[in-house]
């Protein structure tokens, strides 16, 4: 009779043991099962906050404070995730990011398991990241020559790039001087996402001519814009103050030159 209570009691201590034992939870690594989950609508330099990134399951579920995820972003940088349970062991995780450029990046979330060394390595996702907008801030009103004179790194256009980490080098020029040359423009930066393009030309008669200016993003944004130019235009005294930001370049910007 005692050798069988001695057994009962020992049986009882093994099952509260087993039951309020941490390793309890998430025993196998298979328990934790990790889902990407697609972003959309995403454009270079602009921030994303609490976007979903993944789901995973966990067929034995610890606390909510047990789990950690690693977001790795597919451009160099990783980030925690937030973590919120939606209840019978399934889980959410969300991140913010900011990505710099255009293009396409495979990001993937791990999700590990405190008391255990269990990871659960997330499967990669792509991510399509769009060019940011390009818009014209600024055109040269017409502008007056004298034929055989050249016009030098003559200010025609000032434009902003959405995206704040833009730089000299992702843009290029091409000007239609409206005589049949084409030159390419030379950018230079000014304040964060803002820039200039330069052109130089001689017109080696008079007459009006039609300047087409184009500027594209090596992303593939781009925009167009109209100017004239004119041997028999009088110059205004607007046009000419610009004339000299045209020959000096303005104060602001920083003498970056980029060949197309």
């Amino acid at each position: 009779m005692r050798h069988s209570k001695l057994i009962a009691v020992c049986s009882l201590i093994a099952t509260v043991l087993c039951y309020s034992s941490p390793a309890s939870a998430a025993i196998l690594p298979g328990d934790i099962v990790s889902s990407p989950v697609l972003i959309s609508g995403l454009v270079e330099g602009a921030a994303f906050t609490n976007v979903t990134v993944a789901t995973f399951s966990d067929l034995n579920p610890g606390a909510l404070a047990d789990y950690t995820a690693a977001i790795h972003w597919g451009d160099g940088t990783t980030s925690p995730g937030d973590i919120t349970s939606g209840g019978g062991g399934s889980f959410t995780v969300t991140g913010s990011h900011t990505y710099a450029d255009e293009g396409n990046y495979s990001y993937s979330t791990d999700v590990t398991f405190s008391p255990l060394p269990l990871t659960a390595i997330g499967i990669s996702e792509t991510a399509g990241v769009a060019d940011a907008a390009l818009s014209l801030l600024s055109t040269a009103p017409p502008i007056p020559f004298t034929p055989g004179v050249p016009l030098s790194n003559f200010l025609l256009a000032t434009f902003g790039d959405a995206n704040p980490f833009g730089s000299v080098i992702d843009f290029t020029g091409m000007i239609d001087w409206g005589d049949g040359t084409q030159t390419p423009g030379i950018i230079l930066a000014g304040s964060p996402g803002e820039f200039a393009l330069e052109g130089s030309h001689t017109y080696a008669g008079g007459g009006s001519f039609p300047i087409s200016i184009g500027i594209k993003d090596t992303g593939g944004a781009s925009l167009r814009t109209t100017t004239t130019a004119s041997s028999r235009s009088v110059p205004e005294p607007c046009t000419l103050a610009l004339i000299g930001i045209g020959a000096l370049g303005l104060p602001w910007l920083r003498r970056r030159k980029v060949n197309p």
